[in-house]
């Protein structure tokens, strides 16, 4: 297995790469994700005086003619919409698509260079681990990847452990950022959310976290969510496609965080 990391967006994005050809250059495919990590913190940071983002804080209307702005911008209006406002964009008063940009990007360029070397077999798995929020896949021929839950309360073990053979994980909490999201105060402390989309896991986990307490579980089941949360007496609810479950069903924080 090959790892990298790079330093992009003021956090470690790690890109893992099992591969069996001898001809894939894989430093030259990892500078491909990494130009174009660096090209959307240039253009959608709201930290940087000239990006798009920026410009459009300040009324700027003309970056909705470039064709990512328009689509990050679009992704964040539904998002919006589809959580009842608990995403929400325009949070500090001023569009920023924050919440978005990350997993998008990470997304493209996970679909862009890294799935058409796993369609062709020169990779048999991969995985771009952004911060924390992951997308990974692996071949019929390779064994799935473990992704493990960090436990809020000790972030060096793990509370839980999922095989993903593909797909995304992100996860929303207080331990690390402390109180970085709105939301209605509550006693659960940790969100992690699985899904198809590395977008959709990061915006439903701000969304249950942000959500009130009794919201949470009728959120879950309504948009059939995949969700792990701890509560801050380190208790576990597992919810699977929507349905809670007996978290005592998975698998322990003895379980690798990759394989």
């Amino acid at each position: 297995m090959n790892t990298y990391v790079l330093n992009v967006m003021n956090l470690p994005f790690t890109i893992m790469v099992n591969s069996i050809s001898k001809d894939l250059k894989i430093e030259k495919t990892v500078k491909t994700i990494h130009g174009l990590l660096i090209d959307a913190d240039r253009r959608f940071s709201p930290f940087k005086a000239n990006s798009m983002v920026s410009r459009f804080q300040h009324g700027d209307h003309d970056v909705l003619s470039d064709e990512d702005f328009q689509e990050v911008y679009l992704k964040t209006l539904l998002a919006q919409v589809e959580t009842d406002g608990l995403f929400d964009p325009f949070y500090s008063g001023v569009y920023d698509p924050t919440g978005v940009v990350k997993g998008w990007i990470v997304e493209t360029a996970f679909n862009q260079v890294l799935e058409p070397l796993l369609r062709t077999g020169q990779v048999t798995a991969a995985a771009i681990n952004a911060g924390g929020d992951m997308i990974v896949s692996a071949n019929a021929f390779q064994t799935a990847w473990t992704v493990g839950i960090e436990n809020p309360c000790d972030t060096h073990h793990y509370v839980a452990a999922f095989p993903l053979r593909s797909g995304a994980v992100a996860t929303s909490g207080s331990s690390k950022r402390g109180e970085h999201i709105k939301r209605a105060l509550h006693d659960i402390v940790q969100s992690t959310v699985i899904a198809d989309s590395l977008v959709d896991a990061d915006v439903w986990t701000t969304a249950l976290f942000a959500a009130s307490r009794d919201d949470i579980p009728h959120l879950i089941a309504e948009h059939t969510l995949t969700a792990f949360l701890v509560t801050d007496s380190g208790q576990y609810q597992n919810y699977s496609h929507g349905t809670l479950v007996d978290a005592s069903s998975i698998s322990s924080h003895d379980k690798e965080f990759w394989r």
